[in-house]
């Protein structure tokens, strides 16, 4: 039985080799949008040193998004 000529692997190594500047620039440019709007949403970040000292985690609202935070006095 004569076997057939399966496409797909030359197609897609083909077009990979095209399309990869096009992959890496949208993989980079996404990471540092997520890095950027993650940073402004206001997060504390939280030490072991801090939890030592006595506060406590509250849900608040920055910039628009409940966040969870770490305070040391509620006033």
């Amino acid at each position: 039985m004569k076997r057939w000529f399966v496409p797909r692997p030359v197609f897609f190594k083909r077009e990979f080799n095209r399309t990869w500047p096009f992959l890496v620039g949208f993989t980079v440019t996404g990471t540092i949008i997520t890095k950027f709007s993650l940073g402004l949403t206001g997060t504390i970040h939280y030490s072991l040193e801090e939890g030592k000292r006595g506060g406590e985690w509250v849900y608040s609202w920055v910039n628009g998004f409940r966040v969870l935070i770490w305070v040391k006095e509620i006033y």
